[in-house]
């Protein structure tokens, strides 16, 4: 069961993840479900266990961050932040936070104060490489980030921050505990890849824009974006086939099966790992031949690029319609490997003060 929740994320499962899921009954409870709901289940669980202090450390901005070309886009991007900052200093929630959490407990001055025979002592912020290790110690003392606990309360103060100023949320939290002032992000991004045959094509990167960027501007934040989702993006389709796959689409079924199963004409398919290998057949009622000979009547006189499109055999049409077919569904987008062991998911999210 662990290695197939493992799988599912993109990491390995930790022993004191897997222990606590154990411990919390988790595990049992995936185990009286059904079969295909149980891995979804814990992978489910830990998503919310680690979902508060993720969402708050979250991967840091790079050194040098994403700007646009320009003396005065780079001037505004500072300028807000500064100002935006500032104001966040004096936010109710951030100072209560601050005063109730980032104080030293176990010194006279506090005791006085709890006494009613002090003022507050004020609060100490900690320095930027303090931060990680000080939430690991707050999300160590709970199994879950309760709502009222340091970690839950921070999580709704960044939450808001990063809201109304557009900081990230790491960056939020980072400003919280340390002061450290926030870059206001001008775009976020992300990318949603889906595989397989029924929705790889609807893989979608999407963007939140702030309107004072170019056109150009926009450009590069998406083709930045685009990298990060695949190095070597997949071939465009010609009009040719884009209209080939149009053609045979409608009339044909795919599936998956043993090559040693399957009685066709024709070189089978190489499997897969699995040993299985994928088959795209034609619906009852209708065969390659008769697809052939309608491609053909169709396209009798150049097409649309001014070439001829007609096939004279009929091999050479089943291997570039299931060719076209496939490459259009199925277009291959996926993540990196870097993202894939970073993130342990299907998505790609990117931000930045472009």
């Amino acid at each position: 069961m662990r290695e197939r929740v493992s799988a599912r994320l993109g990491y390995p499962v930790s022993d004191d993840i897997w222990d606590q899921l154990d411990d919390l009954g988790f595990v049992q409870e995936a185990e009286e479900k059904d079969s295909p709901e149980q891995v979804p289940y814990l992978v489910d669980r830990i998503h919310q266990r680690t979902s508060a202090a993720r969402s708050m450390t979250g991967a840091p901005l790079p050194a040098d961050p994403d700007r646009p070309d320009g003396a005065a886009a780079s001037a505004r991007i500072d300028a807000l932040s500064a100002i935006y900052a500032a104001w966040a200093d004096t936010d109710t929630d951030v100072r209560f936070f601050r005063m109730s959490t980032l104080v030293c407990r176990d010194t006279p001055e506090f005791l006085a104060y709890l006494q009613r025979r002090g003022p507050h002592p004020g609060y100490q912020l900690l320095q930027p490489d303090q931060v990680a290790a000080w939430i690991k110690d707050q999300h160590e003392q709970t199994l879950t980030v309760d709502a009222k606990s340091p970690l839950g309360e921070l999580a709704k103060v960044t939450q808001k921050l990063a809201r109304r100023y557009r900081w990230a949320p790491s960056e939020a939290t980072a400003f919280v505990l340390t002061g450290q002032v926030p870059e206001v992000l001008v775009y976020t991004g992300s990318a949603q890849i889906r595989y397989g045959i029924e929705s790889s094509a609807t893989t979608r990167v999407t963007m939140t824009l702030d309107p004072s960027l170019t056109p150009e501007q926009v450009a590069g934040i998406y083709a930045r974006l685009r990298a990060n989702l695949r190095d070597d993006p997949p071939r465009s389709l010609s009009v040719k086939y884009c209209r080939l796959a149009e053609h045979v689409g409608p009339h044909v079924q795919f599936y998956v099966q043993e090559p040693g199963k399957v009685r066709r004409p024709g070189r089978r398919p190489a499997p897969g790992p699995t040993g299985l290998a994928q088959f795209i057949d034609p619906v009852p009622g209708c065969s390659w031949q008769t697809l052939h000979r309608d491609w053909n009547a169709r396209y009798a006189d150049p097409a649309e690029d001014g070439r001829p499109w007609r096939y004279e055999h009929l091999s050479n049409f089943t291997r570039d319609a299931q060719s076209a077919l496939t490459r259009l569904l199925n277009p291959g987008w996926r993540m990196p490997d870097q993202w894939l062991n970073v993130l342990g998911s299907e998505s790609v999210n990117a931000s930045g003060t472009l």
